[in-house]
């Protein structure tokens, strides 16, 4: 096992309140728009950051890096739907960027700093979606909850036909909100 590789991202999990307006948004739009495969409520998450296929050395000192972060406190808010053409319908969170660069920092020098965050939890995957379907799911306007975040990840991902399976490596505990 030591020679082998991991496939690890970083991700922020999520405040039941929220987790609950997302699968309440994901319920509707899954209606809506024809052959979208729904992410199951198990696996929603916010990828802070996506590590790639990384060695057990390099999975230790990711995790002893992110041990050594004082995270900040954070309130998360439910925001728009919306779609990555061409397949993935998503609901953003606003509030998680603070987190996401003190990712980067702790990782500075392993992993290259994220240009473009967007924090936003996949929902489901199609095929291909049409405009119409993405019109669909930018209509759905989830419940407007805030929380505070409480728990980082760092997880393993594997992939499997039946989709993918994650394992939570470390959890990191984010201080309260004043």
């Amino acid at each position: 096992m030591r020679g082998s590789l991991h496939r690890c991202f970083a991700s922020l999990d999520l405040p039941a309140d929220l987790q609950m307006a997302i699968l309440a948004a994901q319920r509707t739009i899954g209606q809506r728009v024809k052959g979208l495969r729904l992410t199951k409520p198990e696996n929603l998450h916010l990828t802070l950051k996506f590590l790639g296929e990384i060695d057990v050395n390099q999975l230790d000192a990711v995790a002893a890096r992110l041990n050594a972060v004082d995270w900040p406190a954070a309130t998360l808010s439910v925001g728009l739907t919306g779609a990555f053409a061409p397949s993935i319908a998503w609901v953003s969170i606003d509030g998680a960027d603070v987190i996401q660069k003190c990712v980067d920092k702790a990782l500075a020098g392993m992993f290259d700093p994220e240009d473009r965050f967007m924090g936003h939890v996949t929902i489901g995957r199609a095929r291909r979606l049409t405009k119409v379907s993405i019109r669909d799911i930018e209509d759905v306007l989830p419940l407007p909850l805030s929380a505070s975040a409480s728990f980082i990840s760092l997880q393993e991902s594997t992939l499997t036909r039946a989709g993918p399976q994650y394992r939570v490596i470390k959890k990191y505990g984010i201080a309260e909100a004043c």
